[in-house]
């Protein structure tokens, strides 16, 4: 499963060829979609998790915050290649 911050980025990812991915709602910061319906179960049962959220301090901040409660063993840190910060800036580069 890959999370990403925004709706825009979850579809540049699916534009890439990449499935599973799940947006963060309301940006990094705010873990509060974790409780819709059976989210946060679903990601427990996960065995990877890829943490592509932004690559700024807000995006950090969440990524550390996703790993500590999902657990650092298979949570993977996604870092974006030089000048992009998100999965969309990636796509149209």
């Amino acid at each position: 499963i890959i999370i990403v911050e925004g709706e825009i980025d979850a579809l540049s990812c699916e534009t890439a060829g990449f499935t599973n991915v799940a947006s963060v709602s309301s940006g990094a910061g705010n873990e509060s979609w974790l409780e819709f319906e059976n989210t946060r179960e679903i990601l427990m049962q996960a065995d990877r998790i890829y943490l592509a959220t932004d690559c700024d301090e807000a995006g950090d901040a969440s990524a550390r915050r996703l790993a500590a409660i999902f657990g650092y063993k298979k949570c993977f840190r996604v870092t974006w290649m030089d000048g992009c910060k998100d999965a969309n800036e990636v796509l149209v580069k």
